[in-house]
């Protein structure tokens, strides 16, 4: 199951440096955005580091904001994810559903094309060489004499500028409609660095909330050796029928979706908010077919209190001015419970990818987003036949090109139902 119905662990891993020779090299970039909107001593202007390993690895290191209560820390180890927050020793583990598993390091907007897509982190020299572009004149960067190219494709224009003496990037521009939008200072630039794997795996200590694509369930695990339990696969079984309760929305199916809940409650308690998930669910599904919440139990009750709408979580799940990651997790649980398109819509509407220069803190949520939708094209035929209907009648004009992967990724592992 794509939403957090999640599994909280603690990882345990060697806390040694490993070097592994048969690896590709790393490149490390220390580079701080730069540009007219950009305010000197700003978050957005402090340095960010940057490791990149082949096609596959990644890792994003950002400064630590003590006014938010983050410090940031992103890794890819394709197919894993980890979005973690030092600052909390919190994060969250995600899967990508591939069907491609390449990381890709965007300097500039996505809407800025295709052409334009292809120039990142870590191949900015290759893809100047790569193209016809025009030579500038030597120009003397903060002391540091640069030689510079430039390539167009309308409306933008990017410059790279880099040291006379060694060819290292010193400083890339990005122009649009002809005014400098934004760019970046290059601090340090190393290329061939041994390959390092205790970079791109999450440190120790951290508490993750887990999601697995060929998971559809929640469970407690704590032991990531641990033997499966009975108990356990009730927990399974229990996520299972939640999950896909649209299907089959019987009052026979809904009164032992709420015994279940009810009777595993306090297995559930401790498992990232999964009780109340479905407590949200059995909500809805009460509210959309005019059924009587008659559960007795923990979970019932919380449904009762929901469905109400005076508490402040009901409230918290009816405002949709306040979208977070846990928003998210809500919407998926409403539309498991009745099937209706109008949260896959919300969701949809949240889905982007990260842009250039933004912090952590801004785009988790939006990636949370695109992230679920498109796993969710490959675990429920619903979502996929609502990705292509929007896709095919343009009702998400900005969503075009991330709605053909997910059309794709659900073609190349199509659901099962």
């Amino acid at each position: 199951m794509k939403t957090s119905f999640q599994i909280v662990l603690a990882l345990s891993l060697t806390a040694f440096s490993q070097v592994d020779a048969a690896k590709p090299p790393m490149t490390r970039i220390v580079s701080r955005l730069i540009g007219p909107e950009i305010k000197p001593g700003s978050f957005a202007s402090k340095p960010k580091i940057l490791y990149i390993a082949g096609t596959s690895y990644s890792r994003t290191e950002e400064e630590a904001d003590a006014e938010q209560r983050i410090h940031a820390l992103l890794i890819a180890n394709e197919p894993n994810i980890w979005m973690i927050n030092l600052f909390d020793h919190s994060g969250r583990h995600i899967v990508d559903p591939g069907p491609t598993y390449i990381v890709h390091h965007a300097i500039l907007e996505s809407e800025a094309g295709k052409e334009l897509a292809a120039l990142e982190f870590g191949k900015e020299a290759a893809f100047f060489s790569e193209r016809q572009t025009t030579p500038l004149p030597t120009r003397e960067i903060d002391g540091v004499r640069c030689d510079g190219s430039k390539f167009e494709k309308a409306p933008y224009r990017v410059a790279l500028y880099t040291k006379s003496k060694t060819h290292i990037p010193y400083q890339l521009e990005v122009y649009r409609d002809g005014k400098l939008s934004y760019g970046f200072r290059y601090l340090s630039y190393q290329t061939g660095l041994a390959f390092d794997s205790a970079l791109f795996r999450p440190p120790t200590g951290i508490r993750l909330e887990e999601a697995k694509p060929d998971e559809g369930e929640a469970r407690p695990v704590h032991d990531r050796n641990s033997s499966s339990t009975p108990l356990a696969s009730d927990v399974q079984k229990l996520g299972d029928e939640m999950t896909y309760f649209y299907l089959t929305p019987t009052t026979e199916n809904f009164r032992h979706l709420q015994a279940e809940a009810d009777r595993l409650a306090d297995s559930l308690q401790n498992s990232s908010n999964v009780d109340k998930l479905l407590a949200v669910a059995i909500a809805a599904a009460a509210e959309k077919h005019h059924w009587e919440i008659n559960g007795s139990g923990r979970i019932s009750q919380m449904a009762k209190e929901l469905r109400g709408g005076k508490s402040q979580t009901a409230k918290y799940v009816r405002d949709d001015s306040t979208v977070d990651v846990a928003k998210l997790d809500v919407w998926w649980a409403d539309f498991f419970a009745t099937g209706d398109e109008k949260y896959l819509a919300k969701i949809l509407r949240q889905a982007k990818n990260p842009q250039p220069g933004e912090r952590a803190a801004d785009f988790v949520m939006p990636a949370m987003a695109a992230w679920s939708f498109k796993s969710n094209c490959q675990q429920h035929q619903a979502v996929l036949g609502f990705a292509r209907r929007s896709l095919k009648s343009n009702a998400f004009p900005d969503k075009k090109t991330f709605l053909q992967e997910c059309v794709k990724a659900g073609q190349t592992h199509p659901p099962a139902r």
